[in-house]
């Protein structure tokens, strides 16, 4: 796509099957086919809506709920595999592209807020943005990342490495 031109978006918010990624996967197929439908060119979901997030591990324990973790390990996505294979497949047949990391909401060039955000609800916000916008957004590009922040992060090395146990002066 070229400077000038337009993009129609869906972000799709959709719970998924917890832990069944083939159910799952249909869910978003029927999903794809409906934001194409709405004339979306690139599908967004969610990151880890395959096989769906795993809240639990910011209450428990990594030792405990054992079962949990070996669900989540057999349910999860190969890639390359079937998973992808069969998205990828709908997504050509649909004519859209795909992305499995978004949020439920569309953010500018900018970062202004262009549509949603969706909480607490499922549900798909489809907006066409125009893609020159893109090109006056790129001046501003941090190629480094917000972690180019030396008042917010820094890297020490120790030489010699640090025993486990010592006092700092």
């Amino acid at each position: 796509m070229s400077a000038g031109s337009t993009v129609t978006i869906a972000a799709v918010q959709a719970t998924p099957v917890f832990l069944d990624r083939d159910a799952t996967v249909e869910r978003l197929v029927g999903h794809i086919e409906d934001a194409a439908r709405q004339g979306a060119q690139l599908v967004v979901f969610p990151e880890a809506v395959v096989p769906g997030y795993p809240d639990w591990v910011w209450r428990r324990p990594a030792w405990a709920d054992g079962d949990w973790y070996r669900r989540l390990h057999d349910q999860s996505v190969d890639i390359p595999g079937p998973v992808t294979d069969r998205l990828g497949k709908t997504a050509r047949d649909a004519g859209v592209w795909l992305a499995a990391r978004g949020n439920s909401c569309i953010v500018g060039p900018h970062g202004t807020l262009l549509a949603g955000p969706l909480v607490g609800e499922a549900g798909m916000l489809v907006m066409t943005v125009d893609l020159s916008e893109l090109t006056l957004a790129r001046r501003q590009f941090d190629p480094v990342g917000h972690y180019a922040r030396p008042d917010r992060l820094e890297l020490v090395v120790h030489d010699p490495p640090p025993t486990p146990a010592q006092r700092q002066s």
